[in-house]
């Protein structure tokens, strides 16, 4: 899923509210794809994927996966 993010996907840049992290940038992802069940059956989620990089390490830290609208 991460490897097929394509930059046109990102929706925002948030800073991060956590205390002690308030410099770091947030990127809030918005990618559509086509899902198939153990059935079968083909659904098209829409998904919110948060992920926050440690830019000096150039790592990946914190990912999130959630359809949208089911986040808080």
């Amino acid at each position: 899923m991460l490897l097929s993010l394509e930059s046109s996907e990102i929706y925002d840049k948030v800073q991060d509210k956590d205390l002690g992290f308030e410099n770091r940038i947030l990127y809030i992802w918005h990618p559509i794809r086509l899902f198939v069940a153990a059935n079968g059956e083909e659904r098209e989620l829409e998904l919110y994927i948060k992920t926050d990089v440690y830019d000096d390490k150039k790592i990946v830290v914190v990912i999130s996966f959630h359809e949208i609208d089911d986040y808080s």
